[in-house]
């Protein structure tokens, strides 16, 4: 059987079918020159086969660059990356709800922005593939936080109008405007479970951006006595500054006056006292989850998840104790410590916070 080797000259087979089609006669000269091109080409010509040229594959989507200008003036929907020096290697996308001009700095309310576009809850915008962004996104209002103007390193631009009103909307929502205009917001439904794994996802997300908060919270830091406030501290404060007395809040809440008592006196015990009750009632009284933990921290400690000998409290159930022992305090009272607290009142204390927390942010969400 005769064969015959392509010279490294010779045409592609793709090439010799647009000879034999009669499209491309600049090959004659080379085929009737060439036995192996000659042999193909009339093979190709007697079966009357004409090979095309591949094509390259269609994109799955129009692979458009969005368009990206940063914007002359701050407003509504701007679309910006920040910076925090908390975590340098960390950038964060946002959307501007707000901004406020001060005369040491400017900042920004803001609210992240994640692809994940499936876990979008009743406080998230969800938002087309389009300009500035070019990908389908989510913009968590219910995640919102303050950004301090020299931690935004780069502006994207501004979201259509229709998606930047639908952002508005929701925050305005979020804030408690029942006149807000959400009806025709693409968003998504409500979490009613700890079970669905929006609410796993939400807890990550917020401890993803907090590092992004910690230089406008240091910039409006209160004093260090303010600071330092218990749970009783900042709910007695609140009832103070907004007029409620504890019988009439109580009302508001549907709880027993006592029980709002033992909160303001920082006397309830936590293995009796439920830690979304903790949270629903601090939900306006502490400015963010962040400081209601740090105060919830500072209120209840890791003996308190050691149950007592013979003692067996139930679920529901509301005990006091002395009210404003702080955790200092106790320790200070607590005699020669251990090494280290037992391992299951660590994980109660851990698990009580973390409840307590995420009640906290669905209370402050409504």
């Amino acid at each position: 059987m005769t064969s015959f080797r392509r010279d490294p000259e010779c045409p592609t087979l793709a090439e010799l079918g647009e000879f034999a089609s009669g499209r491309d006669e600049s090959l004659r000269p080379h085929v009737e020159s060439c036995r192996r091109c000659r042999a193909l080409a009339g093979r190709l010509t007697a079966q009357g086969a004409v090979v095309e040229r591949p094509k390259a594959a269609a994109p799955a989507f129009p692979a458009a660059v969005p368009t990206r200008v940063a914007a002359a003036y701050e407003a509504l929907g701007d679309v910006v990356i920040a910076a925090t020096p908390d975590a340098s290697e960390k950038l964060l996308v946002c959307v501007v709800l707000d901004w406020r001009p001060k005369s040491e700095a400017c900042t920004f309310e803001v609210a992240p922005i994640s692809t994940e576009v499936v876990m979008a809850s009743e406080f998230d915008v969800v938002l087309e593939r389009g300009d500035p962004l070019g990908y389908p996104a989510l913009v968590e209002v219910w995640n919102h936080g303050t950004l301090v103007e020299w931690q935004i390193s780069e502006r994207l631009g501004r979201l259509p109008e229709d998606a930047s009103a639908a952002v508005d909307a929701l925050y305005l929502a979020l804030l408690g405007d029942e006149n807000a205009a959400v009806a025709d917001v693409a968003r998504g439904v409500a979490i009613e479970s700890d079970e669905d794994p929006r609410a796993a996802f939400q807890e990550a997300e917020a401890e993803r951006v907090r590092r992004f908060w910690s230089p406008a919270a240091r910039l409006y830091s209160e004093p260090a006595e303010v600071r330092e406030k218990t749970v009783g501290g900042l709910l007695s404060e609140w009832l103070e500054r907004t007029g409620w007395d504890v019988p009439g809040y109580a009302a508001q809440l549907g709880w027993p006056t006592n029980e709002l008592v033992l909160l303001c006196d920082d006397a309830f015990e936590p293995q009796a006292f439920p830690p979304e009750r903790v949270g629903t009632a601090l939900a306006s009284a502490a400015s963010t989850a962040g400081d209601f933990e740090d105060a919830l921290r500072r209120t209840v400690g890791v003996d308190q998840f050691s149950p007592a000998a013979g003692a067996t409290p139930t679920q529901g159930m509301v005990f006091a104790r002395p009210a404003r022992r702080s955790k200092s305090h106790r320790a200070d009272q607590a005699g020669p410590a251990s090494d280290s607290p037992p391992r299951d009142a660590a994980a109660g204390l851990e698990n009580y916070v973390t409840r307590a927390v995420r009640a906290f942010r669905r209370a402050s969400a409504r």
